[in-house]
């Protein structure tokens, strides 16, 4: 009987039935059991992408925070600086406008001792009338000449005011284009710094982005290793499992030949007795029946001996009574 043979009878049998059904039941339960893990991996790795968003939102939240914070304190600090800079040009202002009420004042306060003088002039000049007339002309003249001299000072002292307050517009209109190209300046110099913030942000954003990416695929790569070198484990103890069940079987197999063997070892050992037996009660049979054919035999003799003798002594009793009779 060849191992194909035997196999076949193994699969037939009820045990072979019965273990076939125990490993479809076990590579049921393994592909079960990897199905389960499966399951928990992508639960695992729903749970790490949950985590991993809201870390994201969180972050962004943050960043978002942050940048508003510093829009504000930008903001607060271009008011501060702007306020200050009000508090300062107001103060400026506030000092000009002093400045020239002091110069009108002292100019207000030279006119009218001018005006002082001229009065004393004039009584004088009464009293220098009722002198004489010569030298009332001397002092008209000078009178006149030092009234023409105070009219050209009025005017120039006017001049020179008005002159001031061209120059204080002028410089305030100056002032004021100061502060609004400063302001423009600030605001520029906000915008780019703004922007550049922005910019570093958004790289460092890309950055972040590109590392995590890349974190993720060696997370991937690494759970694609660890799985195959789960599948590669699962593999080799499937494997193992499959070649200690052919081990089992052919074992089992050899133990079932062997048991075979055996038996009808011990099937044709027992019908070899058997026969030697019935052989042997045949032959004894046989002698008793020889026996009992001697002994019918030598009935059978005896018989006839009687037989004959009987008819031996009937013939010798007929030929007495003839002769008898004659």
């Amino acid at each position: 009987m060849t191992y194909n043979q035997l196999h076949l009878i193994l699969l037939l049998s009820p045990p072979a039935a019965g273990r076939k059904r125990e490993e479809k039941q076990q590579r049921e339960e393994s592909v079960s059991m990897m199905e389960i893990d499966k399951e928990r991996e992508k639960e695992k790795e729903q749970k790490e992408k949950e985590k991993e968003k809201e870390q994201k939102e969180r972050e962004e939240r943050e960043r978002k925070e942050r940048e508003r914070k510093e829009t504000e304190r930008g903001e607060r600090q271009r008011e501060k600086r702007e306020r200050e800079e009000r508090e300062r040009e107001k103060k400026e202002k506030e000092r000009e406008r002093q400045r020239q009420r002091e110069e009108r004042e002292e100019r207000q306060r030279e006119r009218e001792e001018r005006q002082r003088q001229r009065e004393t002039e004039r009584y004088r000049e009464g009293d220098r009338e009722r002198e004489g007339d010569k030298e009332g002309d001397k002092e008209d003249r000078d009178r006149e000449d030092r009234d023409r001299e105070d009219r050209e000072r009025e005017r120039e002292d006017r001049e020179e005011e008005t002159d001031e307050e061209k120059k204080i517009e002028i410089e305030k209109i100056e002032k004021e284009k100061e502060k609004i190209e400063k302001r423009r300046q600030m605001r520029r110099q906000m915008k780019r710094q703004m922007k550049r913030q922005r910019r570093r942000q958004r790289k460092n954003k890309e950055k972040e982005k590109k590392e995590k990416e890349k974190k993720e695929k060696e997370k991937e790569k690494e759970k694609e290793k660890e799985t195959e070198k789960e599948t590669e484990k699962e593999i080799e103890k499937i494997e193992k499992e499959k070649k200690e069940k052919r081990r089992q079987m052919r074992r089992q197999m050899k133990r079932r030949q062997k048991r075979r063997q055996n038996k009808e070892k011990e099937k044709k050992e027992k019908e070899k007795k058997e026969k030697e037996k019935k052989e042997k009660e045949k032959k004894e049979k046989e002698k008793e029946k020889e026996k009992e054919t001697e002994k019918e035999t030598e009935k059978e003799t005896e018989t006839e001996i009687e037989k004959r003798r009987r008819r031996q002594m009937k013939k010798e009793r007929q030929k007495k009574r003839q002769k008898k009779k004659k």
